[in-house]
C-alpha cells in the first residue's frame, strides 16, 4: 500500500561502509525517524505521507532486511543503539522525533533509554521488548503464516489488510520475507525480551504509546506495561485496529499522534 506522492529512496553508507542502508525519505521540517516492523514496511504509506506534511520523515531499512547490509555487526540491543547513533551521524542529525513499530518499537525504546540526548519525543506503536509471563505473546516464528493475519489485524479480510501484505508466489518477495524472519529472530526468538525492562526507566523523552485494541500478536497488556514503566508516558488505544493501527485506522492514529507531537 503506497501513495503516489513525492519521496526519495537512497542508500546511506554508515560507519565507513560497514553498513549500506536503504533509506526512504519525504517531507520537510524537523526530522522524524521511523523504525519498521518484522513484516517489512518497505512502502511509503499514507500515514508517512501525512507525517511528511510537517516533518522530514526518514524511514531506514534495518540491516538484514531487503538490501540493507551489515547485520553481522549487530548481536544485541547495545549494538542496535550504537548502529542507530552511527546512522544519525551519517545523516547529519543530532536528535529526532523517534517512532517505532513492533520490532522497530523495541529498537526505538532501546535508543531512547541508552542515548536519551538523541530522542526529542518517542512514539511506540504495538512494540516488542517486554515479556509478561501471565500474557505471553504468540510465538511469531512458530505461528503458521496463514494464521498470522488473524493475529495482526482487527479484520484480516479487509481491503486494507489484503493490500498491505498480499499473498504472492513471487520468489523474490519470498526471499525477502525469509531474510526478514532470519534477521528478526536475532532479537525476537525465542522470547521478544532482551532485558529492556532493566533499562526502560532511563527513557526521559516525552513518550506516546499507541496500541491497537484488537492486537493478537502483542496484546494490549503490553501497552499497559510500557505505560507503567516509562515515566510520564501516555497510552492511547485505537478501536478496531490490531497490530498495525497506523495502517488499519490511519485517521485515528494520526489524531492521536498529531496531538502528541504538536
Amino acid at each position: 500500500m503506497t501513495t503516489a506522492t513525492t519521496h526519495t529512496e537512497r542508500t546511506v553508507s554508515v560507519r565507513d561502509g560497514a553498513f549500506e542502508i536503504e533509506v526512504r525519505e519525504g517531507g520537510e521540517g524537523p526530522p522524524l525517524l521511523y523504525l519498521h516492523n518484522m513484516m517489512a514496511e518497505y512502502g511509503w504509506f499514507p500515514f508517512m505521507e501525512r507525517l511528511a506534511e510537517n516533518y522530514r520523515v526518514i524511514a531506514p531499512i534495518f540491516p538484514g532486511f531487503r538490501e540493507s547490509s551489515g547485520l553481522q555487526y549487530i548481536d544485541d540491543p547495545t549494538d542496535t543503539v550504537v548502529y542507530h547513533n552511527d546512522l544519525l551521524d551519517a545523516l547529519g542529525i543530532d536528535s529526532v522525533t523517534l517512532m517505532g513499530h513492533e520490532l522497530g518499537g523495541m529498537f526505538a525504546a532501546e535508543l531512547a533509554a541508552l542515548s536519551p540526548h538523541r530522542v526529542e519525543k518517542l512514539v511506540l506503536i504495538d512494540a516488542y521488548g517486554l515479556w509478561l509471563e501471565e500474557v505471553p505473546c504468540p510465538d511469531y516464528f512458530a505461528t503458521p503464516r496463514r494464521t498470522l493475519p488473524t493475529l495482526m489485524w482487527h479484520d484480516h479480510m479487509s481491503e486494507v489488510a489484503q493490500e498491505y501484505n498480499p499473498p504472492t508466489r513471487d520468489p523474490e518477495i519470498s526471499i525477502q520475507r525469509t531474510r526478514a524472519q532470519t534477521s528478526g529472530s536475532r532479537f525476537l526468538w525465542q522470547f521478544p525480551d532482551r532485558g529492556l525492562d532493566k533499562r526502560i526507566h532511563r527513557i526521559s523523552a516525552p513518550t506516546l504509546i499507541v496500541w491497537g485494541e484488537s492486537d493478537g500478536q502483542i496484546p494490549i497488556e503490553y501497552g499497559q506495561a510500557f505505560n507503567a514503566l516509562i515515566p510520564g508516558s501516555q497510552l492511547v488505544t485505537i478501536p478496531e485496529a490490531g497490530n498495525l493501527p497506523q495502517i488499519e485506522q490511519v485517521d485515528a492514529f494520526m489524531d492521536a499522534v498529531s496531538g502528541f507531537l504538536a
